[in-house]
Formats: structure tokens, C-alpha cells, sequence
């Protein structure tokens, strides 16, 4: 494994690249961080890729300095390691924000991603972010805020792996730094309301993977309808039984071989 520091304007964001082949990126969700993919990752490297694991900016090993956490900044995050490392073609999979944030990245950089995965994606503001958002800065502040994220978090699993409990600790210990906590109030008070503007023009070919039972979606497999119906490009739902909001964590066996099955169909971006 290569750990990797890519350069931005406002800081640096830290990768952890492992493999060989066609480049496959994974970026984890908001209040997550780039070991939310240990399980996945090396599925992926072993089926012959080069597979990038991406901390979020003000998440994990990457710098909290930027002043905005939005979307849209992810995606120029995720351009930005394509360009650090010269890749011409890559594969983008992205969770929860990131997977908001994977499409606006195909929209921008089409010629360079020819697929992305959806891993029970936020690609639009939905009816209680109205309600969450004034509350995020008393739920989410200091010294309480760090436990009540990584409390909240357990409740979006289902089916957890044996060293979940781990991970979370690593997380709660990240979240103790003011800067990284407020990276992740950021996040959650971001609109994507710009990322739904842009979804008609996606045109990669798009694997929406949705855990059957996520609590965040009042109906989950009606919210992989709703995703297949607003993407312009060519679009298959797979839904995961008995997983939440982290099927790659949860079931990455399954969620591997729909990876690996969605690269080699063939299809790349609609015309």
C-alpha cells in the first residue's frame, strides 16, 4: 500500500492507493473516513485494479483548513487526484455525499470517468434536511459532538462487521479535533441542491447500490427508483438485503462483485 498526499488550494488530502490496472476510487461518506472501505478495497485490487481510497477534506488523515465543505468541493477533490496522478480514465464510487458528489464529477470531467457507483447516494436536498440542518450546530458541538456523530453512525448499520467497534473509536478519537468536527457540521448543513441541477446531464454509465433497510431513506428502494429516473445516463439499481447505509462495509463480497460486474459490462458513457 502507497499512501498518497494530493495538493489543493486550502490544504492536502491524504489516499491510500494499493494494486494494479484501471483506476478505481473510493471516496466514503460525510463523518466517515477512507478505512470505511478496508474491507472493499482489497477486493477490487485483487480482481486486478489500481484502487485509490480517498479521506474526505477535513476528515481522517486530511487537512480540516478549507474553508468550505461542500458537494461540489468533493468533486473537484476527486478530479484533482485523477490529476495528481495522471489518470485518464478511472471509475468513481462514492458514498452517501461523495456519491452526490460522484455525479457532479462526471458531469465536469465526462472524457475521464466513464462509470460511477452509488453507494446509497444523497444527490439532492431532501425534505428533513430543512428541519436537521438548524439543529446540526447544537448536536454536533463540542464536548459533546464527536460521541453524538459516532452514536448516530451506529445506528445506520445493519448487519455491522466484527471490528466496527474499532473503527469507531478511531473515528471518535479524528472527531475530537475541533476543526474536523466542524469540517463535519459543514457537511451536513451543505446544500446539493447544485448537484441536483446537474443530474439529467450525467452521462456515465451509473450503478446505484442502495441498502435495503438504510434509515436514512424513508423507502429505500423507492429512492433507487427516484436515482435511476433523475440520471441522464444509462442506470441499474442493486439493492443489498439486510444492509444500511454502508453496504461496502456491510456486505462487500456482494457489493465487490457489483462493482466488478458494472466495469466489465462494457457500457461507458451514453451519447
Amino acid at each position: 500500500m502507497t499512501t498518497l498526499t494530493i495538493n489543493r488550494p486550502e490544504g492536502n488530502l491524504v489516499a491510500d492507493r494499493i494494486g494494479t490496472g484501471p483506476a478505481i476510487v473510493l471516496v466514503p461518506g460525510l463523518g466517515d473516513l477512507r478505512i470505511g472501505y478496508r474491507h472493499l478495497a482489497p477486493k477490487l485490487a485483487e480482481a486486478g485494479f489500481t484502487v485509490y481510497s480517498l479521506d474526505l477534506r477535513g476528515h481522517g488523515d486530511s487537512d480540516a483548513t478549507f474553508t468550505t465543505y461542500t458537494p461540489e468541493d468533493i468533486a473537484a477533490d476527486m478530479l484533482a487526484l485523477l490529476d495528481q496522478e495522471g489518470l485518464e480514465k478511472a471509475t468513481i464510487v462514492g458514498n452517501s455525499i461523495a456519491g452526490g458528489a460522484a455525479t457532479f464529477a462526471a458531469v465536469q470531467d465526462p472524457g475521464r470517468i466513464e462509470r460511477i457507483v452509488l453507494l446509497n447516494p444523497f444527490v439532492r436536498d431532501m425534505p428533513a434536511d430543512r428541519f436537521l440542518r438548524p439543529m446540526v450546530p447544537l448536536m454536533f458541538a463540542r464536548p459533546w459532538g464527536a460521541w453524538a456523530w459516532v452514536a448516530y453512525r451506529k445506528t445506520l448499520f445493519i448487519s455491522p462487521p466484527d471490528d466496527n467497534d474499532q473503527v469507531a473509536a478511531t473515528l471518535k478519537q479524528t472527531l475530537s479535533d475541533p476543526a474536523r468536527l466542524g469540517a463535519v457540521r459543514s457537511m451536513i448543513r451543505a446544500s446539493k441542491a447544485g448537484i441536483a441541477l446537474r443530474l439529467g446531464e450525467v452521462r456515465a454509465n451509473t450503478l446505484v447500490v442502495i441498502g435495503d433497510q438504510d434509515p436514512d431513506y424513508s423507502d429505500p428502494a423507492a429512492e433507487g427508483q427516484t436515482l435511476a429516473e433523475l440520471l441522464g445516463g444509462p442506470t441499474r439499481v442493486a439493492m443489498v438485503e439486510e444492509s444500511g447505509h454502508y453496504p461496502q462495509t456491510e456486505h462487500a463480497d456482494q457489493v465487490a462483485a457489483l462493482v466488478l460486474d458494472h466495469i466489465r459490462s462494457g457500457a461507458t458513457n451514453a451519447t
